[in-house]
């Protein structure tokens, strides 16, 4: 390059260069974190989760939020209704009641294969605006705690593919405490995550329906049934044997 004498212009980059830098956030670490995240989602749904082995016994035991439903509302000035659609979602119990709404459940039962179990269950706890035929003269004042006994069937969905498997619940029981014994049948739906070789845990819903509109609340009223749910509902089983 020929000599010159004149110092030559500073390019705008140059200029730009002088003053301290700003370094602008690293888009790339950003989106890497992103994917890693994805990544580490992906591994807990899809990494395969040992199946529970066939012919083993095994003892279940959780806590959860207890649930109402029937002819019984807030309170006889307040004129509501607990309807079936308040099912799991109804927060009156923790605004209009000095009841603390928890059940607690045992279970103890038989792995007939990676997609079927059968047990014997209970649930008990104390259910808001299940004694609410207080108010009305002609229905006796039961309280609000009442006990579940449950005969259920458990189905596995895709046992072994992922680290969380959900499951079905289905079965018959009878709730005591109430006006009279209750017989009805028992829906539910769950998911479990295996934490060792012999232990599970779990997370899961369960309902116990009675067609006999009186015998859980001593009320006879618009609501053809009375439903008693635990939802949720965490804890852990222990599967017995080797």
């Amino acid at each position: 390059m020929p000599f010159s004498p004149f110092p030559r212009p500073h390019s705008p980059a140059t200029l730009r260069g002088s003053r301290p830098h700003r370094h602008a956030p690293d888009r790339s670490a950003v989106q890497h974190g992103w994917i890693l995240a994805l990544v580490l989602a992906g591994l807990l749904i899809a990494t395969p989760a040992a199946a529970q082995q066939s012919g083993a016994f095994y003892l279940k035991a959780g806590v959860g939020l207890s649930d109402y439903a029937g002819d019984g509302g807030s309170g006889a000035s307040s004129g509501n209704v607990t309807g079936l659609g308040d099912v799991i979602v109804d927060g009156a119990k923790f605004t209009d009641t000095d009841v603390v709404p928890y059940a607690l459940s045992a279970e103890i039962g038989y792995i007939v294969s990676p997609r079927f179990r059968v047990g014997g269950a209970y649930q008990g706890g104390q259910y808001a605006f299940a004694d609410d035929g207080k108010y009305d003269a002609d229905a006796p004042n039961l309280g609000t705690v009442r006990h579940i006994v449950q005969l259920l069937g458990r189905y596995t969905i895709a046992p072994g593919r992922w680290a969380l498997t959900p499951y079905l619940d289905g079965g018959v029981g009878t709730v005591f405490g109430g006006q009279t014994a209750g017989l009805g049948f028992v829906v539910g739906a769950g998911a479990e995550v295996p934490l060792g070789t012999h232990t599970l845990f779990f997370v899961e819903m369960r309902s116990t329906i009675v067609p006999d509109d009186a015998a859980v609340d001593g009320i006879s009223g618009s609501t053809p049934v009375d439903i008693l749910s635990q939802a949720p509902s965490v804890g852990l089983q222990y599967t017995l044997g080797n």
